[in-house]
């Protein structure tokens, strides 16, 4: 998928408001469960991406206080 344009997605944008609003719903609050949505999804590579770095960093905190 290549990078997307600041038209199209404003084009996107304003189809999706317009659609939640139709329907009833606030934009902003669909907006929110989408990200919620995304980092549900993704939470075993946060979690991973986490300890990776905690593991990391305390591995150079032990080099350079040993």
């Amino acid at each position: 998928m290549g990078k997307i344009s600041q038209k199209e997605l404003a084009k996107k944008r304003s189809m999706a408001k317009l659609l939640v609003e139709v329907n009833g719903g606030d934009f902003d609050e669909w907006l929110a469960e989408k990200y919620d949505q995304a980092i549900t999804e993704n939470e075993t590579t946060i979690h991973d991406a986490l300890k990776f770095y905690q593991k990391r960093n305390n591995n150079t905190q032990k080099v350079v206080g040993g």
